[in-house]
This record gives structure tokens, sequence and C-alpha cells, in this order.
């Protein structure tokens, strides 16, 4: 594997060159976060039911999708970045919607 800094040929499981820049592996910077992007807007379409569980679920995958942006999975990154957003959104919604209910009383527990 060659530097991209200075060129000088280095093996193939060499993690630094000799001038010290950081050889890249392979594997793209930012993938896993793609992955684990849509992998959290996925579970954010289901979790905004319970507001409490929703919200983290959809900001996390959202910050982690915007990171992933510069992968090679692309697509993967803003696929999640539109799930987190739309699963935010109903969220949010919930939330406001239970509010509203409780405070006029309309709401009833069912126990």
């Amino acid at each position: 594997m060659y530097c991209s800094k200075c060129g000088i040929e280095n093996a193939d499981t060499a993690v630094l060159c000799a001038c010290g820049e950081r050889l890249s592996s392979g594997v793209p910077e930012g993938s896993g976060k793609a992955t684990a992007s849509l992998v959290l807007g996925i579970i954010g379409m289901f979790a905004w039911f319970i507001p409490i569980f929703g919200a983290p679920v959809n900001i996390v995958g959202l910050v982690l999708g915007i990171k992933g942006r510069k992968s090679r999975n692309r697509g993967m990154a803003i696929a999640g970045v539109v799930l987190c957003i739309i699963g935010l959104v109903l969220t949010v919604f919930n939330s406001a919607l239970g509010i509203y209910l409780a405070s006029k009383g309309e709401y009833q527990l069912p126990w």
C-alpha cells in the first residue's frame, strides 16, 4: 500500500507510514455510521409510538447519518437521515398530542 502523502510503499497491514501519515484501511471511514443510521431509522419507525424511546433512537440515528454521509455507503446514510427525520417528527407529534389530551382531561388511563 502506498502512502498518499509521501508515496512510500508500506506493508498491507501497516496502519501508519514512516512519515507519520495514517494509511487508509480499505474500509471507508463512516461506513459503519451509515449502516447504523439506517438501522436506527428503521427502528425509529416503530419507536415513535413511545416517545421516550423514539426521541433518543431518532436523534442518534440522525447524528450518525449526518456523520456517515461521506462514506461509500452515502445512500444508506441519506436513507437513515430521512427515516430518522420522519420518526422524529412523528415522535414530537405523538408527544404533543399526548400532552394536549392529558391537559384537557380527555385521555383516561386504561386501569
